[in-house]
């Protein structure tokens, strides 16, 4: 009888204590493979770590992210409460992990590299040049550069791309900062290869008569020469529109002013000449010598008989085309075919009329 009670005992205290904790009992394989985790953790150095997050599942029950509590570094699933450990990762390679779940420890590897690639800002990101100027990795101006391991003065610099700075053009390049871990991170840079500023025009010194019209030919090259600025230093003069027309309104002299975008001004010389009256002229001439003024007029009169005929259009907008109708029409006023001409640009070219 005795017995009997102390086997009945016997099997009440094993009934309770398997009813707190029965997987504790039933479970011979609980410290080896009760918690699983996940495989080839990589902590990147000096991130915040979520140990709870490292956990795969408990018993093949998948852990979801409402079981976990970062805050406290516990995981809540069914009945199990798995305790985390709390990790700083200050210190790259291998650490060891401990969680507990009861009494028993698992122990989770994981790894602490660095991961992250150094962060910088360009203070700019388009550089412009002129033709054959240099350009190297010290013309880029970086507003900040960091990296959370390796030291400023140890982080590298390259730019890939090609360009040739002898060559007028648009070049998209990269600029490359490289950690000692290898970790990398690029910019976006263009670079544009402008021609070598100059500025041009036709004459530098003219002589007009009043209300004659000249139109200055301007040629530029370089960053800004499409924006060219004219003015007149005597407008009563004569005066300049913002297509370079001239038009003589008094006698004298003035300056007009040339000033292009590209950085490049100069200037051109207008002279007004005074009017003369044909009568005082004529009397003039009859006074000296009638009989060559009446030979001179019969031999104008049969070359100027038709000017209109030396009409000529020059195609292109060149200086050099300019320049070939200017000596053009004064070759034919030197040669006493006519008494005077126009020089007109259309745009397209330079046309010359005589009267």
């Amino acid at each position: 009888m005795k017995t009997k009670k102390l086997v009945y005992s016997i099997i009440i205290l094993l009934l309770l204590l398997t009813g707190c904790d029965s997987d504790l009992l039933s479970d011979p394989n609980f410290s080896k493979d009760k918690i699983k985790f996940k495989n080839d953790i990589v902590v990147n150095y000096l991130d915040e770590v979520d140990t709870t997050s490292f956990v795969e599942s408990i018993d093949n029950i998948k852990i979801k992210d409402s079981n976990r509590n970062k805050d406290k570094n516990i995981i809540t699933i069914n009945n199990y409460i798995i305790k985390c450990p709390k990790f700083v990762a200050d210190k790259c390679g291998k650490k060891e992990l401990i969680y507990k779940l009861g009494t028993h420890d698992y122990k989770c590897t994981i790894t602490v590299k660095d991961i992250s690639a150094p962060e910088f800002v360009l203070e700019q990101d388009i550089y412009e040049i002129t033709q054959f100027e240099n350009f190297t990795l010290d013309n880029i101006k970086i507003k900040k550069l960091k990296d959370n391991l390796t030291k400023k003065k140890n982080i590298k610099l390259n730019l890939d791309g090609e360009y040739d700075t002898s060559k007028l053009g648009t070049y998209n390049l990269t600029l490359n900062a490289i950690d000692e871990n290898k970790n990398s991170t690029s910019k976006d840079i263009i670079l544009i290869v402008y021609p070598t500023p100059s500025l041009e025009i036709s004459a530098h010194s003219i002589n007009l008569k009043i209300n004659e019209t000249f139109n200055i030919a301007v040629s530029s090259q370089g960053k800004g020469s499409d924006k060219i600025t004219f003015s007149s230093s005597d407008n009563s003069i004569a005066t300049v529109d913002s297509n370079g027309t001239i038009t003589a309104k008094n006698s004298g002299s003035t300056t007009i002013n040339i000033k292009c975008n590209n950085g490049l001004s100069t200037t051109m010389t207008v002279n007004v000449e005074k009017e003369t009256s044909n009568k005082t002229n004529n009397n003039k001439n009859n006074s000296n010598n009638n009989t060559e003024n009446d030979n001179k007029n019969s031999s104008t009169g049969s070359s100027l008989s038709n000017p209109s005929k030396y009409n000529k259009y020059f195609s292109g907008v060149s200086i050099s085309i300019y320049n070939d109708a200017y000596n053009y029409a004064e070759k034919i006023i030197s040669e006493g075919k006519a008494n005077g001409y126009t020089l007109m640009p259309d745009g397209k070219g330079y046309n010359v009329s005589f009267y």
